[in-house]
């Protein structure tokens, strides 16, 4: 993490030549992985990957601030946030710009800080149908009874952040609220709305999640359930263990899909054995072995190991 103070200009006015005009820090990560597919007709069956690089800059003062997000996951230059922040108090700041709508406790977390290499199917599904990711809007959110209740409610244009500006009147809307029973122990709910852009259908999606950290062991869960498509419903759940041992942190992650409630056998069943090694305080070697649950073990997996630098 690299900060730079910024001083107040010469002829700047009394506030700004006794607090000066705050600092700018700039952070990010890097993720390369190899990939190793032993499930029949994968094809390239093994490969290099560079999964994400990011590059972000905050301008962190005590009462507004900005921030600057760029990437370039899989050679792909976009642009993740841009916006701008007002803190009235802690219990009210205003958020505007392009960052991630406030639902999914896994999509909210960083891709830095998973517990696994990849985020679950059910995330990636909900995310599919654009119940979540990045969007330009404006939120309002803040910390109540004494930071123990924070909340976000916000509303986007609904396009996924890929327009620069929408190109019609519907919009999406997003809740959460996340409460911190203890130091140990958090839960949160969230929801999200808009109308089907073909037919003006209403659809929405809801979720439960809770966070569970103790000495070595971290333990987080989620459920998602929304509209896949008008007269459609979806719902997806996944539960996820790590104990962290010194340098070394195994972990196990299961998951079950329902791509469509109304076909009561289409389901997909994912188990997750991973492993974590720390050489250093901003290195990570990451290894995940994925495999798919039926009646019976498959015995086509997938390796993915991951090396990641925080900067």
């Amino acid at each position: 993490m690299l900060i730079a103070s910024l001083a107040p200009a010469k002829g700047g006015g009394k506030k700004d030549a006794q607090t000066g005009f705050g600092q700018i820090v700039a952070s990010g990560y890097v993720q390369v992985q190899w990939i190793d597919d032993f499930r029949t007709g994968a094809y390239p069956a093994y490969t290099f990957d560079l999964r994400r690089m990011r590059l972000r800059f905050q301008y962190v003062p005590s009462d507004i601030g900005a921030c600057i997000e760029l990437a370039c996951d899989r050679l792909t230059p976009t642009v993740e946030d841009v916006y701008i922040q007002y803190q009235v108090m802690t219990e009210l700041r205003f958020v505007a710009g392009l960052r991630k709508m406030p639902f999914s406790r896994e999509e909210l977390t960083s891709g830095s800080k998973l517990l696994m290499v990849e985020r679950s199917l059910t995330t990636d599904m909900f995310g599919d149908y654009g119940y979540l990711g990045h969007d330009i809007g404006l939120a309002v959110e803040g910390d109540l009874l004494r930071q123990r209740l924070g909340y976000a409610v916000g509303v986007y244009n609904g396009n996924g952040g890929q327009l620069s500006r929408d190109r019609n009147n519907a919009k999406q809307f997003c809740e959460r609220l996340t409460y911190q029973a203890g130091p140990e122990f958090s839960v949160g709910v969230s929801g999200t709305q808009r109308n089907d852009s073909l037919t003006g259908t209403p659809m929405s999606a809801y979720g439960v999640d809770g966070e569970w950290k103790k000495s070595r062991w971290t333990v987080e869960c989620e459920v998602l359930a929304g509209t896949a498509s008008p007269g459609t419903r979806m719902a997806g759940a996944w539960f996820a263990a790590t104990c962290r041992l010194g340098r070394v942190e195994p972990g196990i992650r299961f998951e079950r899909l329902y791509p469509d409630l109304s076909e009561s056998g289409e389901s997909e069943t994912q188990a997750t054995l991973a492993g974590t090694w720390y050489p250093h305080r901003r290195v990570q070697i990451m290894a995940n072995v994925v495999t798919d649950v039926t009646s019976n073990w498959s015995l086509e997996p997938e390796l993915i190991l991951q090396g990641q630098v925080i900067f």
